[in-house]
C-alpha cells in the first residue's frame, strides 16, 4: 500500500482509522496526520514521541486489569495492542503455546520504539474518519476502516459501512486521492492497487496451520459520467 501511495507524491497524507500504522510509518510525505477514535492507541503513539519507554513485562492479572479499566491511557494502548492474542484491541491475554517464555510485551516495547522512528514526525490526533477528512486539508487520504461483518474495539458502536462508502462518495471532489483499503466494495469504486496479505493481524502460521493469502485492494471512487471533479491538487493551492 505504502509504494502506491509513495508513488502519488503526496504533500500532506492523512490516514484515518491509523491503529498501529503499518502503513503510514513507510509513506514519505513533509506532513503526516494520523487518526484514530481508540483513545488508548492514539494516546500510546503520542507517548511515544514523547519519549515514554513501554514495559517489558506484562502479568495476566495486570492485563486484566488494565482491560476492565474505563479511562484511557498510553499504558492501556500498549497493552491492549502487543500483549493480545492475534494482535486484536485487549482480545484474550497472548500465549505461545510453543514456547511458554515468550514475552509478548518485551518484543512489543522494541518493535514500537523501533517503528517510532518512522513516526516520530506524524501528528496524532483522537476523531473519526468523517471530522478527521473535514478538519485535514490532505492531498492524500488513506482510509482502512474495519471490515464488513467484523469487531470492533470494546465500547465502540458496530461500524456503518453502507454510510462510510457513501462519505467517500461525498468527498471525492477530485480535490484529493482517498484511497479505500478493502477485500471489496461497491461498485462504483474502482480498484487502483493490489497486494496480498495473510487474514488476521498476524501474518505468521500460528498453532501449525497456514493463514489464509487473501487479495487485499485500494479502491477509489469513480464517479458517474458527467460528474464534474475538481482539478486534482487544487485543494492545496492558494
Amino acid at each position: 500500500m505504502a509504494e502506491f501511495i509513495n508513488s502519488l507524491s503526496p504533500r500532506v497524507y492523512l490516514e484515518a482509522f491509523c491503529g498501529y500504522c503499518w502503513v503510514g510509518e513507510r509513506v514519505r510525505c513533509p506532513r503526516r496526520y494520523f487518526s484514530d477514535l481508540n483513545e488508548n492507541v492514539v494516546m500510546m503513539w503520542q507517548a511515544l514521541q514523547a519519549g515514554w519507554k513501554p514495559p517489558t513485562s506484562v502479568s495476566e492479572e495486570e492485563y486484566v486489569r488494565l482491560k476492565n479499566l474505563t479511562k484511557p491511557s498510553a499504558l492501556r494502548g500498549f497493552v491492549g495492542t502487543t500483549c493480545a492474542f492475534g494482535g486484536g484491541f485487549f482480545n484474550t491475554y497472548a500465549r505461545d503455546k510453543k514456547d511458554p517464555t515468550k514475552n509478548f510485551a518485551a518484543q512489543g516495547a522494541r518493535q514500537m520504539l523501533r517503528r517510532m522512528h518512522g513516526l516520530r514526525d506524524g501528528i496524532f490526533n483522537i476523531m473519526d474518519y468523517r471530522r478527521a477528512m473535514n478538519s485535514i486539508r490532505a492531498d492524500v487520504i488513506y482510509l482502512d476502516p474495519p471490515y464488513a461483518d467484523t469487531s470492533t474495539y470494546v465500547g465502540v458502536e458496530p461500524f456503518d459501512s453502507a454510510k462510510f462508502w457513501q462519505e467517500v462518495r461525498v468527498r471525492s471532489d477530485g480535490a484529493r486521492r482517498i484511497l479505500v483499503s478493502e477485500y471489496k466494495a461497491p461498485k462504483d469504486f474502482t480498484v487502483v492497487f493490489t497486494t496480498q496479505s495473510r487474514m488476521g493481524l498476524s501474518t505468521k502460521a500460528e498453532h501449525g496451520l497456514q493463514k489464509e493469502l487473501r487479495e487485499e485492494h485500494l479502491f477509489e471512487f469513480e464517479p458517474p459520467k458527467g460528474r464534474r471533479m475538481v482539478a486534482f491538487g487544487s485543494l492545496l493551492e492558494g
